[in-house]
């Protein structure tokens, strides 16, 4: 039953979870369930599609009138692919990845902008998994779809990789947190697969390698710029790795001490979730142009400032270093948009609003 003044969120548990895209989202539901706002049941799927995708999919029902919402909050990193399964079951679908392309698609009328997400591990997402798994494992058409066993082994295979990430609180600047004017930039390159390069994988790898290459000479004393370590690294440019490895808990220390964070896009031209860090962190960025569709614009020049080769993302780094005025105000204004639109109460509390709210792409 729903209590008065809460949204009930009954999840619609999918066979494929992805949890580290999920948690910032999942642990916005948990903190909004400990402070009494939410309550929360489970539904077993009446039908799986044959391609997973990952997505939460559920029906949300509002405090007081009890109206109520098919949603589905989709993660693709492609902005020109809708889910099909999704797009049968919502009546609101939220798109992380929503851009110009998503607008084209012939099936997109009515869908809206997710945001941006900050993963982490949390206790109160994981108890939340937890208890979808089980739910989900009883769940005849589910057992059919796939078997309990393979839906175990592989969130346990992510677990692993999710619970080495710090809570998603680690991002956020503290009082406590003092900057010094350094450059954080450790993008990964990303491994082929198969017997045949893939050109997506080449040029975003040659580009964060010239990029990497560029912010050092231009640097050549920031120890804080260079390449995750990695087999793909390791292979094609060993010598722009970084000095040693660098957690996802030390990088969010880094970034919080650091007045300037350089952004690289996706393989798809998406906006990863180190983007939200960079904001947490209240950071100044130096980014390529934002295309991605958001609740609430990322603007150039207010939020970061753009480039589109090494050279002006070397330039635009050292404008800031010379104007560290500039550098704080953009920092702060990049702090309160994390804290309105990104922190996961406020950014799960958001969509639950517009959920019910007629707006349109």
């Amino acid at each position: 039953m729903t209590a008065p003044g809460h949204y009930h969120f009954t999840w619609r548990v999918f066979p494929h979870l992805d949890l580290m895209q999920m948690s910032g989202l999942l642990t916005g539901v948990m903190a909004l369930v400990r402070d009494g706002l939410v309550t929360l049941s489970f539904e077993p799927m009446d039908s799986v599609p044959d391609l997973p995708y990952s997505a939460l999919e559920f029906t949300l029902r509002k405090p007081g009138s009890g109206e109520s919402r098919r949603v589905v909050w989709e993660f693709y990193d492609r902005s020109d692919r809708l889910a099909d399964s999704g797009l049968g079951f919502a009546e609101v679908y939220f798109k992380r990845q929503m851009a110009p392309a998503t607008r084209a698609l012939p099936q997109a009328a009515g869908v809206r902008p997710l945001g941006l997400t900050v993963p982490g591990f949390s206790l109160g997402a994981f108890r939340l998994v937890a208890a979808a798994l089980r739910r989900t494992l009883s769940s005849r058409e589910i057992r059919r779809h796939r078997s309990g066993p393979a839906l175990v082994r592989e969130c346990l295979s992510q677990l692993v990789d999710w619970a080495r990430a710090p809570h998603p609180d680690s991002a956020l600047r503290r009082s406590t947190d003092s900057k010094e004017a350094r450059i954080v930039f450790q993008p990964r390159l990303w491994a082929q697969s198969g017997d045949r390069p893939e050109p997506a994988y080449e040029e975003a790898n040659a580009d964060r390698i010239r990029l990497v290459g560029e912010l050092r000479s231009a640097f050549p004393g920031e120890d804080r710029i260079g390449l995750v370590h990695g087999a793909a690294a390791d292979q094609l440019a060993p010598s722009l790795r970084l000095a040693r490895r660098v957690s996802m808990e030390e990088h969010r220390r880094q970034l919080r001490g650091s007045t300037i964070a350089v952004n690289c896009t996706g393989l798809s031209g998406s906006v990863g979730w180190k983007f939200a860090e960079y904001l947490a962190a209240g950071t100044a960025v130096v980014s390529p142009p934002i295309e991605t569709i958001l609740p609430e614009p990322i603007q150039p020049e207010v939020h970061y400032l753009p480039y589109t080769t090494a050279e002006e993302c070397v330039a635009q780094c050292r404008r800031l270093m010379d104007e560290p005025g500039l550098a704080a105000r953009m920092g702060e204004t990049n702090r309160s948009y994390y804290l309105r639109w990104v922190h996961p109460p406020a950014h799960v509390r958001s969509l639950f609003q517009r959920a019910f709210d007629p707006e349109t792409a």
